[in-house]
């Protein structure tokens, strides 16, 4: 997972799209689980993603690659409570991008 967060930082900072290795990411993320009720949630929000496109706007700072990597971090560190407190942020910063689709003033 941290190669695929440093694969979406260089993407970025290449101005290049990332929604191929975000997509991997999260279902790397939650692979272990082997529940296939959570891989088909991560599909369906793929899918959906993609097909938006552009439509939801990027995140005003520190690009998506820097959200993952502070999920990474969280990991790797062996902190449980502080990898649900990133994955929230993470998952907050998309539902207001979200937002935007229906309020751009948002």
């Amino acid at each position: 997972m941290r190669r695929l967060a440093g694969l979406m930082a260089e993407l970025e900072a290449e101005g290049k799209e990332i929604t191929a290795v975000d997509r991997e990411f999260h279902l790397l993320l939650y692979k272990g689980l082997r529940n296939p009720l959570v891989n088909n949630l991560i599909e369906l929000f793929w899918e959906i993603f993609v097909r938006l496109g552009d439509a939801i706007p990027a995140p005003v700072e520190g690009g998506r690659a820097a959200g993952h990597l502070r999920i990474v971090e969280a990991l790797q560190a062996g902190e449980p409570i502080e990898s649900i407190h990133r994955m929230q942020e993470h998952f907050n910063d998309v539902r207001t991008r979200a937002t935007m689709l229906h309020d751009p003033t948002a």
